[in-house]
């Protein structure tokens, strides 16, 4: 008789990238959001559908002569507007049951994720439209909700205003939750088994959406893995304060991932451990036994490592940043909130922005930075003064725009721990002036309401070869640095502020560079203040191990970047990063850098 050739079936590991830490041992839950077994017919005609990236869907006439004929009677269009119409009321209850069920099992806060679908269903745009091909064109109720939604989805993609992804999701789980209940004959509903026996599970799937944690007995739940997610996704979000294990982006297709198999999902390091033999399975159980949650922390705590703070562009984003539990704002960039409309122009509208991203971040540092308007990147300073610093006096508005904005700031301050940053500080004189400007703010302010007394830090940021030369008497005049790498290495190299952005780019791993970067980090240290480095080499695995050998203090990523350099970061070991600076500074070519990062072992990290 042949041995069982299960028992000897290899331990395996998928790797991913973490975004909530913790342990987890259970058997694997597989959970599939496609409504429907075979392609719907969006997904046919884009592969790609789950990723929002579509192409050319195509117009009317191509989607009414694909797949589904025609209906040819009054009596079938009438009875596809009766089916629509009760899939749409049953879809409004359905919606309001699972916001009911996350404001009950996760959080109250997050039930506008489920207002803005409920919203949609209530769109008369969407209801009469849908009415209205179904008539005209004589089409199922199903092609028509698919029209309508592509039509809806592929506007939201383009716009290229980040806080619109998310309601793209949004509407593409809406759309889901639709056709499974307009689905033709023959398309076969692939239902959750969400009454499975037992406990501990750990879920896989390829994607999810908000509405599918409804579907789920979270309390079963002990860790997630999803294929295919963003860390700033409202899904991810829902899921970060349900603080259990889960990781994303796996180097495994979920689908692959066979279902009730035992396994561990270790979230501090990003696996998930398939059939664990039974060394690695004692060593995890020890792990959990000793409370290695804590003691992980507490080593954390202990690694000299810089804290990783979040770069935003808009209150949503924030909202994410405070749900996910970032270490603080290391960059707000106030004035893509004031061009795309996320933040009103007016000082109620604007101090009551302001408080609430201070309130979202209790007893951590927000770096907000004020206006940088013009083109250039020359310091909204030009904008407000006059003398060598104005323009001839000839932009009032955006001078009493700059104005209102640091009157926000300061009635705000006293709700969170603001740092109130500048742009583009390139000598002493303009700290000095906006200093006596907010001062002079204080004292118009106390007149009117109650004084202001609590002193605000102030940060210059750093991004001029003129503010490099300077800034020992910089310093003098402020509380702490940013060190804006974009601009000041574009300006350095006389090169495109474009392909700095690039963080993984190598052009900018040269002598000069970290030349710059140490001179700057340990001049500032010298004065006792901190430092935070933002911009695209903050999130490079290649300057990762240099910023951290050469001791800055906080680094400041985009969202999307957070959970991989976070992972990244907690790899390294803060002496051996020091070590590699000072061979690194020895150096003076490019491909000796390269190459002693590569013997370091930074593609491995």
């Amino acid at each position: 008789m042949l041995p069982d050739r299960r028992r000897f079936r290899r331990m395996d590991i998928i790797r991913g990238i973490p975004v909530s830490r913790g342990l987890a041992i259970g058997k694997i839950l597989k959970f599939s959001s496609d409504p429907l077994k075979e392609e719907t017919l969006l997904q046919k005609l884009s592969r790609e559908f789950h990723d929002l990236e579509l192409k050319d869907i195509g117009r009317i006439k191509v989607l009414r002569d694909s797949l589904y004929e025609r209906t040819t009677s009054r009596e079938t269009t009438e009875r596809e507007i009766k089916n629509f119409k009760q899939v749409l009321r049953r879809s409004k209850k359905e919606l309001a049951d699972a916001r009911k069920k996350l404001s009950r099992d996760i959080s109250k806060k997050f039930s506008e994720i489920i207002d803005f679908q409920i919203l949609a269903l209530t769109d008369t745009n969407i209801y009469k439209r849908t009415i209205d091909l179904i008539k005209e064109y004589r089409i199922s109720s199903y092609l028509a909700v698919s029209i309508i939604f592509n039509e809806r989805i592929e506007l939201l993609r383009k716009n290229d205003k980040n806080k619109l992804k998310n309601r793209t999701y949004d509407l593409v789980d809406l759309y889901n939750r639709l056709v499974s209940g307009l689905s033709p004959a023959g398309l076969v509903e692939n239902k959750f088994e969400s009454g499975k026996q037992g406990d501990g599970f750990i879920l896989v799937a390829r994607k999810m959406y908000p509405t599918d944690l409804a579907a789920i007995d979270l309390k079963k739940i002990k860790g997630i893995v999803i294929e295919r997610q963003n860390i700033e996704s409202h899904t991810s979000i829902l899921i970060k304060s349900l603080k259990i294990p889960y990781i994303i982006k796996i180097d495994r297709p979920a689908d692959a991932i066979k279902d009730r198999q035992k396994a561990v999902l270790d979230g501090y390091n990003g696996k998930l451990i398939i059939r664990p033999d039974k060394a690695s399975l004692k060593k995890y159980h020890q792990f959990h036994r000793s409370k290695g949650i804590k003691e992980s922390g507490k080593k954390l705590k202990n690694k000299k490592i810089p804290a990783l703070l979040a770069t935003v562009n808009t209150l949503e984003e924030a909202r994410s940043a405070a749900a996910m539990a970032v270490e603080g704002i290391g960059l707000f960039r106030s004035e893509l909130s004031f061009l795309n409309g996320d933040i009103g122009l007016s000082l109620i509208k604007q101090s009551n922005a302001y408080r609430e991203i201070l309130e979202l971040f209790p007893d951590r540092p927000v770096i907000l930075r004020t206006l940088d308007l013009s083109g250039d990147k020359a310091s909204f300073l030009n904008l407000i003064y006059k003398g060598p610093l104005a323009e001839n006096n000839k932009k009032p508005l955006a001078r009493k725009l700059c104005n209102r904005q640091l009157e926000a700031l300061i009635r705000a301050s006293e709700y969170g721990s603001l740092i109130m940053a500048f742009p583009m500080i390139s000598r002493p004189e303009d700290m000095i002036m906006l200093k006596e400007q907010i001062l002079e703010i204080k004292k118009r302010s106390s007149r009117t309401r109650r004084e202001i007394k609590r002193d605000i830090p102030l940060c210059a940021f750093i991004e001029t070869p003129a503010a490099f030369f300077a800034l020992e008497e910089i310093l003098e005049e402020c509380d702490y640095i940013n060190i804006g790498t974009n601009d000041l290495l574009s300006l350095v190299y006389a090169r495109s502020r474009q392909l700095v952005r690039t963080s993984n780019n190598e052009d900018f791993l040269q002598s000069p560079t970290l030349m710059i970067l140490r001179s700057i980090i340990s001049r500032t240290h010298k004065k006792g203040k901190k430092v935070t480095l933002c911009g695209g080499i903050a999130a490079s695995p290649k300057f990762l191990p240099i910023l951290v050998g050469m001791g800055v203090d906080n680094i400041s990523v985009e969202l999307k970047r957070y959970a991989s350099v976070r992972s990244r970061l907690n790899k390294l070991d803060p002496g051996r990063c020091k070590r590699l600076v000072l061979k690194l500074e020895k150096l003076k070519v490019k491909k000796d850098i390269i190459r002693e990062l590569s013997s370091f072992g930074v593609s491995n990290i």
